[in-house]
């Protein structure tokens, strides 16, 4: 079982590390269309980012090259690299993740005859060699065993974790850097279809899923495994027993503490004892829509948690969140920026106007030159405070893949601080 740092402590081990950082923030153009080699990005795919800055998009490659779709891969001095994943037989990839090695992993389908195969693989910057880590042969008719979601996380040491997870049949699996995948937790009747999740440098993974509770029956939770075929009785929670319509976003880091977004309000009962089931209601606790930081604790019972941002101002909803070691937390959101105006944008904490990185609908001067996007999307976090994101604008039709050096601590840091161990746990008497 993991140990976990406090909410309290977590949030000044943060502070502490962003205040040792003098730098300021600045933006890297990786990769941009027309220029480069690069032709289109594929802006469906967010840009990934390893610990040591180099950054991963796909796009297709500038003629007279073949206009072929690849892997770019740059640090934002040298030139781009390219893998080409077209010639070698594979097609339609939906993620892509690189480790400080320049290992690439990747959600795709391999052409074969007299069916394709839709898998995650793995190769490297240049391309230069292929290998399976899991693939499902795509015959007619229901597949023998599910196939590989559209979903695929890696953490910092290129740990990967994947799911083919559907209706309690299929697998949660993770993978070391040029390792076999493992399954960390099989399908059930008690563990069933998953979506967002996240995994760590040690293979915890938190996964929004969905499962049956012994005292609420059909529920969903940000369920954390952390060894093999885990069950209630040992594993930890960062939210349970709310309806399966309560999907929340989420991010972990190594320190096994999970951010996550709420779309609306949920009450949490608790029970003694909380297993098998049909103990006495010993408690409840209330959350309300917003973002938070929280401590996962045993299943059935009460964890800590702190909100982060809410909806009770200019945001009006939160779709991305990312994490990292030095507790810093990413959002992409909607804000209201008049009355029925809504843009999108990055923030670095819960003020929208003074944790704002970029949005959508507005100037913004990046090294000199002044930018207007009419798309921001949300890539990934590194533990050096480097972030990706990629934009689009309707006015030249560019899209540009950006990384962001020394994300800046929310303005708002001393207020969480202050309320680092605010948690709505009562107790029933």
């Amino acid at each position: 079982m993991r140990r976990h740092i406090g909410v309290g402590s977590a949030v000044a081990l943060g502070l502490c590390v962003a205040n040792t950082s003098i730098a300021a923030t600045t933006f890297d153009i990786i990769g941009q269309d027309f220029v480069g080699g690069v032709q289109f990005i594929n802006g469906n795919i967010r840009p990934s980012i390893a610990e040591n800055g180099k950054v991963v998009f796909a796009a297709n490659t500038l003629p007279p090259a073949g206009a072929l779709p690849v892997f770019f891969t740059g640090d934002g001095l040298n030139p781009l690299q390219t893998a080409d994943y077209t010639t070698a037989g594979y097609t339609s990839p939906a993620v892509v993740k690189i480790d400080a090695s320049g290992n690439l992993a990747y959600v795709g389908t391999r052409t074969a005859n007299p069916h394709d195969f839709r898998g995650v693989y793995r190769t490297n910057t240049t391309g230069a060699a292929f290998s399976t880590v899991f693939e499902v042969e795509q015959v007619f008719g229901p597949p023998p065993i599910p196939s590989p979601q559209s979903r695929l996380f890696m953490s910092g040491n290129g740990t990967i974790a994947f799911s083919n997870i559907q209706d309690g049949d299929g697998e949660l699996y993770t993978a070391t850097q040029g390792g076999p995948a493992t399954i960390l937790r099989s399908g059930t009747g008690t563990f069933f279809n998953n979506q967002q999740f996240d995994v760590n440098d040690s293979g915890a993974v938190a996964i929004q899923m969905e499962y049956t509770d012994p005292n609420n029956g059909l529920s969903r939770g940000i369920l954390i495994f952390d060894s093999p075929e885990e069950g209630l009785a040992t594993m930890e929670t960062a939210v349970e027993r709310v309806g399966v319509g309560v999907q929340p976003n989420l991010a972990m880091n190594n320190l096994g503490q999970v951010a996550f977004i709420l779309e609306s309000n949920i009450t949490i009962q608790y029970f003694d004892p909380p297993l098998p089931g049909g103990g006495a209601l010993a408690g409840t606790q209330s959350l309300t829509p917003g973002v938070y930081m929280s401590t996962p604790s045993a299943f059935g019972t009460p964890f800590t948690f702190t909100k982060i941002a809410d909806t009770s101002g200019a945001f009006e909803s939160f779709s991305e969140i990312r994490l990292n070691d030095n507790g810093t937390i990413v959002l992409q959101a909607s804000v209201e920026v008049s009355p029925g105006n809504f843009e999108t944008g990055i923030y670095t904490g819960g003020d929208p106007i003074a944790d704002e990185l970029v949005r959508t609908g507005k100037t913004i001067n990046i090294n000199g030159t002044d930018n207007f996007f009419s798309i921001v999307r949300l890539g990934d976090l590194n533990h050096q405070d480097q972030l990706t994101f990629q934009t689009s604008d309707f006015n030249t039709t560019d899209q540009i893949v950006w990384r962001v050096n020394n994300v800046p601590e929310p303005g708002s840091m001393a207020l969480l601080l202050a309320t680092a161990s605010a948690c709505l746990f009562r107790r029933r008497v």
